[in-house]
């Protein structure tokens, strides 16, 4: 037994509406107008909404210094907004600092830091060289609703 949901149906017509050459029709029977879907074209297709504001900074400098060459090197990238309407017509969801485990996993591309960077210094003279780099990713929220569920084993 197949569950059918209005939403479901709802998505249904408006691919119809908006895509027609992907649905393939048999002939006209029993005193329908339109014939049977035999055949729908599931390949990708962009049917969402989106919308993405985001910051890039990037910084190099490079002197002479403590006896050697010091470089220094940085880059971040704020997300200031991610706003996904998975439906068309529904209200945009805002995945601005979310990642969810669909998206962690890879099944999503929706969801993103707020923040994240890169950072490096090294120091180099003659062919003795020492550096350091690190990565900052900011905190997350594993939901859309931005709550924190505890599940209690009692």
């Amino acid at each position: 037994v197949m569950e059918t949901r209005s939403s479901n149906l709802r998505f249904l017509r408006f691919c119809m509406a908006a895509y027609p050459e992907r649905f393939v029709r048999g002939p006209a029977s029993g005193g329908y107008a339109v014939g049977p879907i035999i055949y729908i074209d599931s390949s990708l297709a962009n049917l969402i909404g989106s919308r993405a504001e985001a910051v890039d900074f990037a910084l190099d400098y490079s002197s002479e210094g403590f006896g050697g060459v010091l470089d220094l090197a940085g880059s971040a990238t704020w997300v200031r907004e991610l706003r996904v309407e998975a439906l068309p017509g529904q209200p945009a969801t805002d995945y601005t600092g979310v990642a969810t485990a669909s998206f962690g996993n890879g099944y999503s591309d929706f969801g993103s830091l707020a923040w994240r960077g890169n950072a490096s210094a090294r120091w180099t003279k003659g062919p003795l060289s020492i550096g350091w780099s690190g990565c900052f990713s900011d905190g997350y929220h594993p939901t859309t609703d931005r709550c924190i569920y505890y599940l209690l084993d009692i």
